[in-house]
């Protein structure tokens, strides 16, 4: 049996597509079977299989693991150097890691492995989770914890906004306001999310670090978790994320989105903009306005 603490990424999500996703090789009607008979049980109580995630919630699966060990991703040895160089901070509770664009948090959807698999396998620790997530082609800090209390506790932290999350992003054309504010509802509508009445509420602080001919890099300091929560805001009001294609964003090999600074408590992480940033601001060879 494996205990799992849910997280902002799988917030709202129907229990039994959660199961679905997360472990593919089991059929729906054993996914049903197990939900009924309590091998499949969340804050230890018996759901339906329409029962909707919330953040901290506790998963008990007694289905897993029940005749074999768990297995761990085979890391190479380039691969866990690479891993090595890419933890930020670390504790006996606490990792906090860098995620290159183009990675994905975890397995499925035609990914084999995420980043996620690798970090349980480099800790030899099956119960290590990230508490938050950030997209396949957004960088930056991510926050994990590697024991059950740890991982209940700063899931509370993030469901109670008792933690400051901050992003760089390049975004086309120039805004004008030195720092400003945006709240609106955002929905989810199928692979995407919209502005919408019917939504939940997104907060986010933006200030104005640099402005360019034909772009503008900001800070974005977020309040509320939201899926797609910057990206939409920023379509919203005509300034798309540059590389951000599914809203709006010029073509690029890259999205210009990254997550640089987690605090909370004692803790105060902070990164430098990335190479990739430099490099297109570098390229483009503009002037600052």
């Amino acid at each position: 049996m494996i205990k799992i603490i849910i997280n902002e990424q799988y917030e709202n999500s129907r229990i039994d597509k959660y199961i679905r996703k997360n472990y593919p090789k089991l059929k729906l009607g054993d996914i049903f079977k197990f939900l009924r008979s309590g091998k499949i049980k969340v804050n230890n109580k018996k759901v339906k299989q329409n029962y909707r995630l919330n953040i901290g919630d506790e998963l008990s699966l007694y289905f897993i693991y029940e005749n074999e060990e768990y297995k761990y991703y085979k890391l190479n040895e380039k691969e866990k150097q690479d891993i090595k160089n890419r933890i930020i901070y670390e504790d006996e509770e606490i990792l906090i890691f860098f995620k290159n664009p183009k990675e994905v948090m975890h397995k499925g959807s035609g990914y084999e492995v995420g980043i996620s698999e690798k970090l349980k396998s480099y800790l030899k620790n099956k119960n290590f989770s990230f508490v938050n997530r950030i997209d396949k082609d957004t960088s930056g800090l991510i926050l994990g914890g590697k024991t059950l209390p740890k991982i209940r506790e700063l899931t509370e932290i993030i469901r109670e906004r008792n933690i400051s999350k901050k992003y760089y992003l390049l975004v086309k054309g120039n805004i004008n306001k030195n720092r400003f504010e945006i709240k609106n509802k955002l929905l989810n509508n199928g692979d995407k999310v919209v502005v919408d009445d019917n939504g939940k509420i997104a907060i986010t602080k933006y200030r104005v670090i640099e402005r360019y001919n034909s772009f503008t890099l900001l800070e974005a300091e977020i309040l509320t978790g939201r899926k797609h929560q910057i990206r939409v805001q920023m379509q919203n009001i005509g300034h798309s994320i540059i590389g951000d294609k599914k809203y709006g964003g010029i073509n690029d090999k890259y999205m210009y989105l990254n997550s640089y600074s987690i605090s909370f408590d004692k803790i105060d992480i902070q990164t430098d903009i990335p190479n990739y940033f430099k490099k297109y601001i570098n390229n483009k060879n503009i002037k600052h306005l």
